[in-house]
Parts: C-alpha cells; sequence; structure tokens
C-alpha cells in the first residue's frame, strides 16, 4: 500500500504570520510617504497658482491671454518640481473640488446660519483656496448686452 502524501499548505489559516505583519506595515509606511508628498505638493501648487491671479481670475485682464498662462504654469512646474501637464491637471482637480464644494456649503446653509462654521466642508484645502471664492463663482452670469 502506498502512502498518500500531504502536500504543504498554501495558505495558512488564522492570525497573520509575522512576515505578513511586516510587510502590511512597510505598505502603511509607503503610502503615509506618499500620502504626504502629495499633500506637499498640494500646498505648494496651490500657494504657487494664488500669486499668480492671471491663471485663476476670470476678471484679470490677462486672462484669456495663452502665452501668459504657458508662461506662469513653466513657473510653477519649476516651483513645485513637477510635470506642467500634473500641475495643470491637479489644479483643475483641486479648483473644481473646491467650487463643488463651496456651491454644496452655500445651498446648503439656512438664513439663520450663513456663518455657521460647523457645516463647513471638512476638505482639507478648502480653507487653503477660499481665495478662488470671488473669482470662480459657478453659474455667475456675465451681462454682455448694455442697454442705454
Amino acid at each position: 500500500m502506498s502512502k498518500v502524501r500531504k502536500s504543504p499548505r498554501k495558505f495558512s489559516k488564522g492570525a497573520p504570520t509575522k512576515v505578513s505583519k511586516k510587510r502590511i506595515e512597510q505598505k502603511r509606511q509607503v503610502k503615509a510617504s506618499i500620502d504626504d508628498k502629495e499633500k506637499l505638493f498640494n500646498e505648494s501648487l496651490i500657494s504657487a497658482v494664488c500669486v499668480r491671479s492671471v491663471i485663476y481670475d476670470r476678471d484679470h485682464p490677462d486672462h484669456g491671454r495663452k502665452k501668459l498662462a504657458s508662461r506662469a504654469w513653466n513657473v510653477i512646474s519649476k516651483e513645485v518640481d513637477g510635470p506642467v501637464s500634473t500641475c495643470h491637471t491637479r489644479w483643475r482637480s483641486l479648483k473644481d473640488t473646491f467650487n463643488r464644494k463651496s456651491s454644496d456649503w452655500q445651498t446648503n446653509r439656512s438664513g439663520d446660519g450663513l456663518h455657521d462654521e460647523s457645516i463647513k466642508p471638512s476638505w482639507p484645502w478648502f480653507d487653503t483656496l477660499m481665495f478662488l471664492k470671488d473669482c470662480n463663482i459657478p453659474g455667475k452670469a456675465v451681462d454682455t448686452l448694455h442697454f442705454s
């Protein structure tokens, strides 16, 4: 009679082994360092864009001039040490998220609690991007007809 040989288990049951705990901790550390890098990138990007109103302020006299905007983006990309396309894409994402959260915040507020800070969005960049409040009002109508 031949003996049946059992193959070793590929997956252990029960508590994770020390090796897997170590791997999990390494993954957490990597994720934390990525989050820190993203946070620093966002902070420096917002600061760099904030001083260049030609990019975000529709009322700026040179807002529609592509050459000036392109130069500004080149300077910003050097300041934040990232490609222009990444800076531009991240800025658009931050700006759009701010506009959406700002719009939601204003429509959800009642007349009594106009200055109620407890219902303000908890998004980390909301306060930092408040300089956009007067520039990029979603749905802001511009009168193009001049009646005399």
